[in-house]
């Protein structure tokens, strides 16, 4: 349940929020998330209890805050209410009330601590969006997330909301096979004597179509991309040639000595790679999850649930909200199973549209304008430009 801030439309109620009632015993999980804090709604508790006595037994609810808001108080009526995960958000050691550090956590967690003396059920951990400012405290931040017994972390990379924020990601958009293919292929042009240099002098020749080109590059070239072709991927030479391999090596070796630790402590964990993966998976879509806004629309998934602007792989993307009915309209279970929400499912697991920042002309016109009608595969799902299905970003679900 996406729950936004003051200055929107304030919050769901709890009458609105009843309207989920039949969907409710259809739920292996709930989770009170969005850009906003769950905690600021009056009536949160009420909502857990409600959506506790129509759910499964087996079924769990879950909520991600700051922190901020939590008191002793709270946390043993929100676990007697029947919640049963909560996830914090840290993202850096220190730092003012603006920021998600552990810092301003400790109490929260602290008495998370004390509240599952009572509530073994409970189960909470932290989320930590990774950038190049935190990637020096991360082992620091877990070390300190284990001596507060936490169940599970979460750890996604950044989605820039500005261009200023583009220089802080700590991954690269070009997928791990494509990757894979360039740097073969590299090695090779390297060992016969030639640079990357040479490789985009001639791509730049041929589309410009001269003909005075080296033979031996040109069968390198045309190796390369016709490899990448077979398996059905296209290539940036560019942007693989601009990649920083140092960096990203050094995040990779960071985060597989997060995972060893997370294994030695038996704490659960959804880690990214650094690079976006090419057998994509939608656990949107795979799990049948559906976003319902606070003011009761419908969406598919985290990526199409609101209207943002975002700058992935440097490149600006206009994303527009699809929503594909309203709650304070229509039975949830008649919007889920709607003939155009049903194809639009089984359109994004086919995975049959394009991976749009491994193509030369990323982002093009079909996926860069905000009213997206279809790709140049076309698909009607706005999935080319998505990296959640490239396990780049991670969220409690």
């Amino acid at each position: 349940m996406q729950q936004k801030g003051p200055l929107d439309k304030s919050f769901m109620t709890l009458s609105e929020f009843t309207r989920l009632k039949e969907l409710l015993p259809a739920l292996d999980s709930l989770v009170f998330s969005g850009f906003g804090e769950p905690l600021l709604n009056p009536e949160i508790i009420d909502m857990i209890k409600f959506a506790k006595s129509e759910m499964k037994d087996s079924s769990t609810i879950g909520l991600q805050t700051n922190g901020y808001l939590f008191n002793e108080e709270k946390a043993y009526a929100l676990a007697r209410g029947g919640l049963d995960n909560v996830i914090i958000s840290v993202d850096t050691l220190e730092g003012g009330f603006e920021c998600h550090s552990l810092e301003n956590a400790e109490r929260s967690f602290e008495i998370l601590l004390k509240t599952r003396e009572d509530f073994k059920n409970l189960k909470y951990g932290a989320e930590i969006v990774l950038t190049k400012d935190n990637l020096k405290e991360l082992l620091e931040i877990l070390q300190k997330l284990i001596s507060f017994k936490i169940d599970f972390l979460i750890i996604s990379h950044l989605i820039p909301s500005s261009k200023a924020l583009v220089s802080k990601v700590a991954y690269d958009t070009n997928n791990e096979t494509s990757v894979k293919v360039f740097k073969k292929w590299s090695t090779i042009l390297q060992d016969k004597g030639y640079t990357h240099e040479d490789w985009l002098d001639l791509a730049k020749r041929k589309s410009a179509e001269y003909v005075d080109y080296n033979l031996e590059i040109d069968d390198l070239y045309k190796s390369m991309y016709e490899e990448a072709e077979g398996i059905g991927l296209t290539l940036n030479l560019k942007k693989l040639m601009e990649m920083d391999e140092q960096s990203l090596n050094n995040v990779e070796s960071l985060l597989d000595r997060v995972k060893e630790i997370c294994l030695q402590n038996k704490i659960n964990f959804k880690i990214p790679p650094v690079f976006p993966k090419s057998d994509r998976r939608c656990e949107f879509i795979e799990n049948k999850c559906i976003f319902v806004s606070v003011d009761g629309e419908v969406s598919p998934c985290y990526f199409l649930w609101h209207d943002f602007e975002c700058y992935v792989g440097n490149l600006k993307k206009e994303v527009k909200k699809v929503s594909f009915g309203n709650i304070n309209t229509e039975h949830p279970l008649d919007i889920y199973n709607k003939q155009l929400y049903k194809r639009f499912r089984e359109d994004v697991a086919r995975y049959g549209y394009p991976y749009c920042y491994d193509c030369n002309f990323a982002l093009c016109d079909l996926m860069e304008l905000e009213d997206f009608s279809y790709d140049c595969y076309s698909n009607a799902v706005p999935c080319g430009a998505c990296l959640w299905c490239g396990d780049l970003f991670n969220c409690l679900i």
